[in-house]
């Protein structure tokens, strides 16, 4: 590997996760506020924190021992921000407030939050200006509104390795050389986060502030997690979590979230379920149906439990509870009452047959990434037949041919799929018009790659 790879490499990877050194990069338009921020998990606290503030508590101070907010380890301070681009419930509620002072409570999807609007000249830390992240306070813009789940595949990482390996010309066009690119770049990612977590390396994240090594730790778990090694992955992630306990609170939420995702993931690749799923991925499930491995699960349930104690309405959190309690055998009645999704939302008014998972008796047992898939009779015969793309970069097509009785034994070299199309998320079927050739039963289709293809494939 290259000198110059890895210094491409590490410099759009910390570029990519150190946020704390972002800047901005433009001068303040003359209509933004400086605002402060605390956000308690109850409206109790929130009114017993409103109630130190108006006995001159400094808002810093608390907001720093308090908050549960990502800005809580800057003493609330959000920043010089235009009010337009923030959630119409800050909007309202800080439009009127003059230099100093506080607002109502108010309730956003993290908590129950508090605003002051900060004197012009008064810094809430110690932290130039040109410190301040965008993303610390995108749970508070109007862009926060949508929410999004903690990003546990990986994929972003990978890519941004990806793109930074030096490519010789004409690499697109060779299928085998972008498999090779991928591996060879992922590989180097990893190692380049590993040599910057080192605390003998000067250079690297470990002797830099919380926030960094966090995040350095989360690239590193998502990179493992892209791989499927999920033993690594949450190994990175718990890492983390340790840090945000002694260091920085503030970031405990959201590696609470990703641990509850992370395990509950790890435990399907425990139990084989990817694999040989059975009725285990067929839902609701069974009441006899629990996986035999489920220390995983119940990790996850550790964790999605701290997530609902700090949200308790957050709908995604509850879903993922339940599934982990459907993992080993105790839906609904181990479900704590609050957070139960009952049975009862399941019901249908009709009567509808269990379906039943053949796949694999019918030797359709593919194990991939997501990718396409188009189902016809390419042999004229009359039976239905099955291709199917792949979206990883060193995965092959298929063909699974019909051969009745239900069996689809897969041939791919006589019908050169193997060194066919790669990297296809969406396969098409793009010549229907071609069974009137009743002596030429041919079928044309597209795969749709992430990367330029080569020239057109059929």
């Amino acid at each position: 590997m290259s000198c110059h790879f890895r210094l491409a490499v590490m410099s759009r990877l910390l570029l990519s996760v150190l946020l704390a050194s972002a800047a901005l990069a433009h001068a303040l338009p003359a209509s933004t506020t400086h605002l402060q921020i605390i956000v308690v998990s109850s409206q109790k606290e929130a009114e017993q924190v409103l109630e130190q503030l108006r006995h001159g508590e400094d808002f810093a101070a608390l907001a720093t021992k308090l908050s549960t907010d990502s800005t809580a380890a800057y003493g609330g301070d959000m920043g010089q921000v235009d009010p337009s681009t923030l959630r119409s419930e800050i909007r309202d509620a800080v439009q009127n407030l003059q230099p100093g002072q506080l607002s109502l409570i108010l309730r956003l999807p993290s908590g129950f939050a508090i605003l002051k609007v900060m004197a012009e000249g008064v810094m809430a830390t110690t932290a130039p200006s040109s410190a301040i992240d965008n993303n610390r306070i995108l749970p508070h813009t109007a862009a926060g509104t949508i929410r999004y789940q903690q990003p546990v595949g990986g994929k972003g990482e990978a890519d941004l390795g990806f793109r930074s390996v030096p490519k010789p010309e004409g690499w697109s066009q060779d299928l085998e050389a972008m498999c090779r690119i991928r591996q060879q770049s992922l590989q180097t990612v990893i190692d380049v986060a590993r040599e910057n977590l080192d605390p003998s390396n000067p250079e690297g994240s470990a002797s830099h502030r919380p926030l960094d090594r966090i995040q350095m730790h989360y690239a590193l778990a998502n990179l493992h997690a892209y791989k499927g090694e999920m033993e690594q992955a949450v190994e990175q992630w718990q890492e983390a979590y340790t840090i945000a306990q002694n260091e920085m609170p503030a970031a405990m939420p959201d590696l609470e979230e990703a641990l509850g995702i992370a395990y509950l993931h790890k435990s399907e690749m425990d139990n084989d379920v990817y694999r040989h799923p059975g009725e285990r991925c067929i839902f609701p499930p069974r009441s006899s149906v629990r996986y035999d491995k489920t220390e995983a699960s119940e990790k996850a349930v550790e964790y999605l439990l701290k997530v609902l104690a700090r949200r308790p309405d957050a709908v995604d959190a509850k879903w993922e509870l339940n599934l982990a309690y459907m993992t080993f055998g105790k839906y609904p009645d181990g479900v704590p009452k609050q957070f139960l999704i009952a049975p009862s939302l399941f019901d249908s008014p009709e009567e509808l047959p269990r379906f039943h998972d053949v796949a694999s008796e019918a030797r359709i047992n593919l194990y991939s990434m997501s990718g396409g898939l188009i189902v016809d009779d390419f042999e004229n015969n009359g039976l239905l037949d099955i291709v199917t793309s792949d979206f990883g970069q060193c995965a092959s097509m298929h063909f699974f041919h019909n051969q009745l009785f239900g069996k689809y034994p897969r041939k791919c070299r006589r019908r050169g799929c193997e060194k066919a199309e790669r990297d296809g998320l969406h396969s098409l079927q793009t010549d229907p018009g071609s069974r009137r050739y009743r002596y030429r039963p041919t079928r044309r289709f597209a795969c749709c790659r992430q990367v330029p293809p080569p020239k057109p494939r059929l």
